[in-house]
C-alpha cells in the first residue's frame, strides 16, 4: 500500500462489515461500524491489556492487505475510500555518532590553542 495516510484523533473510519467478518466486534465496538480514530486506538489499548483475548479474530485487523472501509477526515468534505490496518513499527534509536576529528586538530595541539 502505497501513499499512506496517517488520522488525526478526530477523522472518522467506517469499516465495511459485510461478510463473516468478526473485526469490528474485536475490539468491543459493538455492531456499529463507523468510529473516531481515536476510539479506535483506546479500544484496541483496552482490548490488548485484558486477559482471555486468545479469540483469533484479531487476526483480521493485522492482514498485511487492510480492511476496506472509508474515512472522514475532519478536514476535508466527503467519505474516502481505502483501506485500514494496524501493524507494529520498530523505529531504530539514532546512534551515537562520536564526534569527528577536525583536520585542524593537529593544528591547534601544535600551537597549545
Amino acid at each position: 500500500m502505497s501513499g499512506k495516510i496517517v488520522l488525526d484523533d478526530s477523522d472518522v473510519v467506517s469499516i465495511f462489515t459485510g461478510g463473516s467478518n468478526p473485526a469490528i466486534y474485536t475490539f468491543g465496538l459493538g455492531s456499529g461500524s463507523t468510529f473516531k480514530s481515536s476510539e479506535l486506538i483506546k479500544a484496541a489499548k483496552t482490548w490488548v491489556a485484558k486477559p482471555g483475548t486468545e479469540n483469533n479474530s484479531y487476526c483480521w485487523w493485522f492482514n498485511p492487505d487492510g480492511l476496506k472501509c472509508q474515512v472522514l477526515f475532519a478536514n476535508e468534505i466527503g467519505w474516502k475510500p481505502g483501506k485500514v490496518r494496524i501493524r507494529l513499527e520498530f523505529i531504530p534509536d539514532e546512534p551515537k555518532v562520536p564526534p569527528q576529528e577536525s583536520p585542524l586538530d593537529d593544528l591547534r595541539s601544535n600551537l597549545d590553542i
